[in-house]
């Protein structure tokens, strides 16, 4: 607990928090009760400063709508001018882009009408850190054969590397440079052998599954496979950490509703 600020917590919450932390943090949450109360209790604290803050913008455009609009409006309606009135037409203006404002606040956006499975597979598709993950995992074992093995893939170089790892892989049972091999499939295009390898890396690691669940959800949206796409992102969204938020927003973008955690219907 001592390892993390009140700060580093209301980060992780509103999702600021950078990788190398919070995937130590999240590693952390797994083994101690402590630490988990305490994220739990600043997110009751953070959700509730949202609401107020949320029903007082509300109170004070009820109050200026009341109070202010309608006596302006008045005023203006007693002008019988025949001329453009600028004044008159900036107050209507200022009213419409508040109201409007409000209405975005408190309404849901849909915005699956433009959903794009290839737009939404390029924006999300961002290969994990592979460095991070030995380092959070405290692996004793990020050795000069692995540094090596999963170099390429730190440069992007994922042809390469899926070579090397290929070798390795041969005379290794290796759930994280399993899990990096997949990935570096999904970037050269080749989701099938992908796929087998996120599953396999998942079943043999359960704590690599907050990746491998994110990154399935991306090749079956890539691939068509929506159904499952989707039941891989509200599997994200359970697991919760840093890909929970980006998950549950995929999900709505993709024709999901939420009631609390559950799915209740598509659009």
């Amino acid at each position: 607990m001592a390892r993390f600020s009140p700060f580093d917590l209301d980060e992780y919450i509103l999702e600021r928090l950078p990788l190398n932390k919070r995937i130590t943090l999240e590693c952390e949450l797994e083994e101690d009760d402590q630490l988990v109360n305490e994220v739990e209790k600043r997110k009751r604290v953070i959700g509730n400063i949202r609401q107020i803050s949320r029903e007082s913008l509300l109170q004070e455009f009820e109050d200026w709508d009341t109070n202010g609009y309608q006596e302006k409006k008045k005023e203006i309606d007693k002008k019988e001018k025949k001329e453009f009135s600028l004044p008159a037409f900036a107050s209507y203006l200022i009213a419409a882009i508040i109201m409007l404002g409000v209405y975005l606040l408190t309404h849901n956006y849909d915005p699956s009408k433009n959903f794009s499975p290839d737009k939404a597979y390029e924006f999300y598709f961002e290969p994990v850190n592979a460095r991070v993950i030995f380092s959070s995992r405290n692996d004793s074992d990020l050795s000069e054969e692995r540094k090596a093995v999963i170099s390429k893939y730190q440069d992007h170089d994922f042809e390469g590397a899926i070579m090397d790892m290929n070798a390795y892989l041969d005379e290794n049972d290796d759930a994280i440079i399993q899990m990096i091999s997949g990935i570096s499939y999904l970037a050269v295009g080749q989701n099938e052998t992908g796929e087998q390898r996120l599953i396999y890396a998942g079943n043999r690691d359960k704590k690599l599954l907050v990746y491998t669940n994110w990154f399935l959800a991306l090749s079956y949206m890539k691939t068509g496979q929506m159904e499952e796409s989707k039941e891989y992102l509200l599997r994200v969204t359970d697991l919760g950490g840093y890909y929970a938020g980006k998950a549950r927003e995929l999900f709505r973008m993709a024709g999901g509703t939420y009631l609390g955690d559950k799915e209740i219907e598509q659009f």
